[in-house]
Formats: structure tokens, sequence, C-alpha cells
């Protein structure tokens, strides 16, 4: 009974004094912290908030948590300390750095529910000592033949400002919020240089899925100029996944939106102003323009349009692969047209599906290494399926290191030296990309570029290489080895959205569905 009474009341002591110490204002240990007046910070539940002197071993497989100094600049959205996680291989000098995605909020409304909804994406309070991923993260060589045994970094994503965020403090009413996005990359990079050995590094990827993918974008030339000052001689690497977004007219008109009731997309718009984005300058300025009116000069800023895959990708300098689903479900989503989510009785319009897939294989002309199926999917380089779809017999993992392979291959052709690369603060203040784009390989190399059609098609010698493979099929799901929608197992995509293609077929003279869907996207 003592015992019990003791226990209760050490317990009803450590509720006290953990609710005192969380009502004081952020920063009440360090005096020249900025967060010590103005607005409240805001901060998780209690209940969510982990001990942060609990320490855990990780296992070999396993990433370990480091965060940075509440001093640093790099801070989540509540101004806890950011951070990364880290599983070593000191025999590799091979890095691969992963952004995870998110979605992104700009105002007060999507800010609050955002930290409601999942904490980790705010607040560092949450995150566990240690993390496990699969995919381009794992160590197996099963699910990752290539780079299962490099040094693996996984940046958690929590300043909801697609990793361009220059924010230190904004104030929605009583609430203050950190988007330091680009800034805890930037810190990330240099901590990793500086004290993890990556210094002597000879291959960097940043990777990046959805809004991570975004980042991949607007911060690699960046981090590549960073890397160069600091005295890391290699050429980092990009794969972008699921970040290919297409911009419809609709979408701009949404965008200008000022209401109250406004479409989540028109928070993109704000974003560049809340988040103090970090758009890359060539980008920025030539979406930027200055109309005369009565002799009035207004600045018409449409850089949000850069955060759009095909739209920033000609700006980007270094050599990014683009992974990218045919039919993403968030672009399906922001197009309104979420079929999936609708009755069975819905109609959904041929019309739409097919001009989706023009549009995305169009815009995916313009990129050198792509891997693109026809799947009703949305991020893929976190999951061991990476490895499982395909693009005729072609892997996303197989095709990156094609493309890799390619990249090495013109380097050591073009003997590019370190030197011609732009340091990072000169290329703060550059309209120019830090360095060329890299040709391809010559013509009469194995490094071949293929668009594939759905049926397996046999390539001319073993050594041969693909790291272009496009599925040509406009239909959803057509690609065999796309993972299973929520469909009874005798019902194709269009049997699930009430389309007749039986009747098609016969009224129109073919012999079968396969020859119809041939026709109908060839057409």
């Amino acid at each position: 009974m003592n015992n019990s009474l003791k226990f209760v009341k050490l317990l009803l002591g450590f509720l006290f004094l953990t609710l005192t110490a969380n009502s004081l204002p952020t920063g009440n240990h360090d005096k020249r912290s900025p967060e010590i007046s103005g607005p409240q910070v805001v901060r998780v539940p209690l209940s969510l908030v982990t001990n942060p002197r609990e320490q855990l071993e990780c296992l070999p497989s396993q990433m370990t948590l480091y965060k940075f100094s509440k001093r640093r600049r790099a801070k989540c959205n509540d101004h806890s300390p950011a951070g990364y996680y880290l599983r070593r291989r000191p025999e590799s000098k091979q890095w691969v750095i992963y952004l995870p995605g998110g979605w992104y909020c700009a105002d007060a409304t999507s800010c609050e529910n955002r930290g409601f909804q999942d904490p980790q994406l705010v607040s560092s309070y949450t995150w566990d000592q240690c993390k496990e991923r699969s995919g381009i993260m794992s160590d197996s060589k099963d699910y990752n033949p290539y780079l299962f045994d490099a040094n693996m970094v996984y940046v958690p994503y929590c300043s909801s400002d697609m990793w361009t965020g220059r924010a230190p403090r904004h104030n929605f009413g009583n609430a203050s919020y950190a988007f330091m996005g680009s800034v805890i990359l930037e810190d990330v990079f240099r901590h990793l240089i500086t004290h993890r050995g990556m210094k002597d590094a000879s291959g960097i990827i940043l990777a990046g899925s959805s809004a991570g993918g975004t980042g991949v974008f607007m911060n690699i030339d960046r981090i590549q100029s960073l890397i160069t000052d600091l005295g890391v001689k290699v050429r980092i690497r990009g794969i972008a996944d699921s970040a290919w977004y297409l911009l419809r007219p609709e979408m701009e008109q949404q965008v200008q939106c000022k209401g109250v009731n406004c479409p989540q997309v028109a928070n993109l718009g704000k974003g560049v102003t809340v988040w103090q984005a970090n758009i890359p300058a060539r980008c920025h300025q030539s979406y930027t323009t200055v109309t005369s009116s009565h002799a009035q000069a207004t600045p018409l800023d449409e850089s949000w349009k850069c955060f759009f895959g095909y739209v920033i990708y000609p700006y980007v300098t270094a050599p990014v692969f683009v992974a990218q689903w045919m039919f993403d479900s968030f672009q399906i989503q922001a197009d309104d047209a979420d079929f999936l989510g609708r009755s069975r009785e819905s109609r959904f319009y041929l019309g739409y599906i097919r001009n989706l897939s023009i549009k995305i294989r169009t815009q995916l002309e313009q990129v050198d290494g792509v891997f693109s199926p026809s799947c009703i999917d949305h991020a893929v380089l976190e999951r061991r399926e990476w490895t499982s779809i395909l693009v005729s017999d072609i892997n996303l993992s197989s095709a990156f290191n094609c493309w890799e392979k390619s990249l090495q291959e013109a380097e050591s052709h073009n003997k590019t030296s370190s030197n011609d690369i732009m340091s990072f603060n000169e290329q703060a203040q550059s309209e120019t990309g830090s360095f060329e784009v890299i040709e391809q390989a010559a013509s009469n190399s194995t490094w071949t570029s293929y668009w594939y059609h759905d049926d397996y098609i046999e390539t001319e010698g073993s050594t041969t290489c693909i790291y272009r493979a496009i599925d040509t099929s406009c239909i959803p799901q057509w690609n065999r080895s796309c993972q299973r929608l929520f469909l009874h197992s005798n019902e194709d995509i269009f049997d699930f959205l009430g389309v007749d293609i039986d009747s098609l077929v016969g009224r129109n003279g073919f012999e079968s569905r396969s020859e119809f869907y041939k026709a109908y996207c060839g057409g």
C-alpha cells in the first residue's frame, strides 16, 4: 500500500514538472533564442512527446536518429530541432539521401490540421530513435540490388514547405511556425560532410518522393554547389519520384483564390510568400514578370509554377532521373477525377484517361532518364515494389542504375573538372546553373534509350542497358505488374468504371479487347 502511494506521488510530481516545463516558451534555456518573445510557439500535445533521454541501440538494418542542436537554424514547424536518420557503412563511399513527402501547408487552418492529424510532419518530438525503410533504402540485396550497401540517410519531413522554406518564424494569429525545409537540407549536408565522412564520397544520390521529389528538383543544383565548396569532388545525382504533376488551366485560376473556401492548390501560391520559398533563380525569374498600367508597375509572380516537375526540369542542370506513374493518384485527385472514390455506377470519361497518358508521355520526352508504368499509384521509392513494378522486363532500380552508368561513361569521356562547378555563393547569385547538362552517351554506346510497349521487347545483345522505360498503353492498370486495386478478380479497370468495353469492341469491328486497347491508345 505504501509502495503504491509513493508511486502515485512520484507520478503526479513528474506530470506536474513536465506540464510546467511544457508551458514555458521554446528556447527558455537559451537567452539568445529568438523564440522567447512574440506569439506562442506551436507545440504538439504532451501525450505525443517522446522521452528525449531515451536512447536505443538500433539494429544493423536500421537507421539511427541524430537531431541538431536547438541553436541550429534547422527547425521543424513547431521550432523543435530537425535532424536525420543515418545507417553508416564505413566501407562504402556511396551515399543516398532520401527526402520523404507529405504534402504541405501555408495557412492557419491547413497547418493546424496537419499538426493534429500527423504530428511527426510538424515536430521532431514524435520521432522514433530508430527507423527502417525498404525500397531504395533497404539493406537487402534482393530488394535493393545496386545500393543495398550504401550509406543511407533519411531526412524526416517536418517543415511542410516542399523542402523550400527559409522562414524562421511566420505567425498565424497567436501561433508561430518555422518553414525551414531548404535550410534543413543544407544543414544535413554540412553535418554529413564535416562529421559523418561524406567528404570522401565517390557518389551521392539525392532521392525523394512526392513533395520530396519536388524537393530534389528545387534543391539539387544548390546542394551541388554547397558540397563543392565543402571539398566534395563528386557530381550529385537526383531521382524524383511522383513529382511530375501536370498543371491544368483550372488550377491557375484556383491558385489565385483569396477567399476562405479556396481549394488546397491555392495554398501553393500562398506558400511562396509564407515559406520565403527558395526557388531556383532562373525558373523564378522566368515566371516573375512586371506589367505596366498607367505608369504603375505591377509585379506578376507566377513562380509557384516552378513547383511542377515538368516546369522546373528544364532549369535544373544537375542530372535528375524521373520516376512517374502514368496515372498518378494525386494527379487524378487534383483533377477532380478520383473515380476510385466514387460509386460503382459513376462513369469515368475515356477521354480523360487517354489525354492524361498522352500529356504525361509528351512532357516526359524532355527527360533523358525515366521510368513510367501505366499504373494508378503514388510514390514507390520507399517500397519493395520499386524492383517488382515493370515496364516490359525493366524495373525502376535497374533503369536508374543503367542511367547512372551512362552518366559515368559520359563523364569519363568529357573529363569535366570540379573547378567548372560554381561555388555555393556564386550559384546563389547567378541566373545560370552550376554546371552544364551532361550529354547522353554516344550513339554507338551500349546504353540504349527505348520507349517500351506493354509486350515484351527483346533487346539486341546481353549488354544493352535501358534507362528510358515508358509504357505506351493509355489504359490504367493494363501493366500486369501494377499493384492490384480493390477490384474483383474478374474485372479490368473499365469493368470497374462501368464502361461496356465488349460492346465497344463489337461495334467497332475489333476481334478482342487487346486490339481495341492498342487502337484506342494509338489513335
